[in-house]
């Protein structure tokens, strides 16, 4: 079997597990990401993709190229204005016409570095819960932070803004929500092993109903936070493969009061997080806590993912564990000094 017969067969067995995926119901119904894996996974259109890129080798170790290539084909198109809305793309014989146009058309010599990035997850609201517990522990005490993957890197600047509490007016948590000093964070630090880009981030967003209203949304979010990158930087740099005093030379030679993760530790093996646990303890304050965000759940009898959000302080690295299927917990059940579960939906409800 040749290298391109070897790499059609490993992009043909992603997408088959995709499409398992989908008709299992770990995914909300969304309609037009399975019209894609259809015309992709039932036709010769993966042969064709194959004979048109360099066929490395390195791509057979990426079991999660099919969704990487759902984000390629709609920053391809959204760059040539070619991206129909939502309701069209659910329609197979339109992503068919979409996706034979990139085939015959377009320059494809970009595909092997851009299956060889990492998923970018940008959810504003994955920053609901940490506003939240930062206002229950330090209250308006000025703090830092340090985001670790932090995609296009809106989560800490939108904390010292309003929108959190935009969110929660209308919710019903919203009084226990609002009897939470709002907390103010003098200087927040985010990293990601890639660069910032507002054209990948746009497109990563899968193509479910209000995909393009959450694209306008992100856009607009993205240009307000960089009128306040002063005091919330970015950098550049696998987080893996960096020494805790570099860490703390991005705040000043400070400790931080707290570290922000979200659907990344899922993605590591037990070295990786036993690195990330021990570079974590190294620059967090002996008050400081760590909150991570871990492995979405969904039901099928509901609308939304929900996220199991952890809360960690220094002395209780020992064991950290993944959000399972327990039952819910309310986030005002968060105690100040212990490990806590709690879980926030998809669209930031808790």
């Amino acid at each position: 079997m040749s290298i391109r017969d070897k790499l059609a067969e490993h992009i043909r067995d992603s997408f088959g597990r995709f499409r398992e995926e989908l008709d299992t119901g770990i995914y909300p119904s969304m309609p037009a990401v399975s019209r894609f894996v259809d015309v992709m996974l039932y036709s010769e259109r993966i042969d064709k993709l194959t004979g048109r890129i360099y066929p490395d080798l390195s791509l057979l170790e990426n079991d999660n190229i099919s969704k990487l290539m759902l984000v390629y084909f709609q920053r391809i198109l959204m760059a040539h204005g070619e991206l129909p809305p939502v309701k069209l793309l659910s329609q197979r014989n339109v992503w068919e016409e979409k996706i034979d146009w990139v085939l015959s058309h377009v320059d494809l010599s970009d595909f092997v570095d851009e299956m060889k990035r990492s998923c970018q997850v940008n959810i504003p609201e994955r920053g609901l819960p940490l506003c939240y517990i930062l206002g229950k522990n330090y209250g308006k005490k000025p703090i830092s932070a340090l985001d670790i993957g932090c995609g296009l890197h809106l989560i800490l600047p939108l904390i010292n803004t309003i929108y959190y509490r935009h969110l929660m007016l209308n919710h019903p948590m919203a009084e226990e929500f609002f009897q939470v000093p709002h907390p103010y964070i003098f200087y927040g630090v985010g990293i990601d092993k890639e660069a910032r880009s507002l054209e990948r981030a746009l497109s990563s967003i899968w193509p479910f109903e209000g995909a393009d209203e959450k694209r306008r949304q992100l856009k607009n979010l993205y240009h307000f936070c960089e009128t306040m990158r002063s005091d919330f930087p970015f950098y550049q740099c696998d987080v893996l493969s960096v020494e805790p005093y570099t860490l703390r030379d991005l705040n000043h030679g400070r400790l931080y009061h707290c570290v922000f993760t979200s659907f990344m530790r899922h993605g590591l093996n037990e070295e990786q997080l036993k690195q990330l646990n021990d570079l974590v303890k190294e620059i967090l304050r002996p008050d400081g806590i760590w909150v991570d965000i871990g492995w979405p759940i969904f039901s099928p009898g509901r609308q939304n993912y929900v996220y199991g959000v952890t809360v960690v302080r220094p002395y209780e690295f020992t064991s950290i564990p993944f959000a399972t299927d327990i039952p819910r917990r309310a986030v005002t059940g968060l105690s100040s000094d212990q490990t806590e579960t709690v879980y926030i939906d998809f669209e930031g409800r808790f």
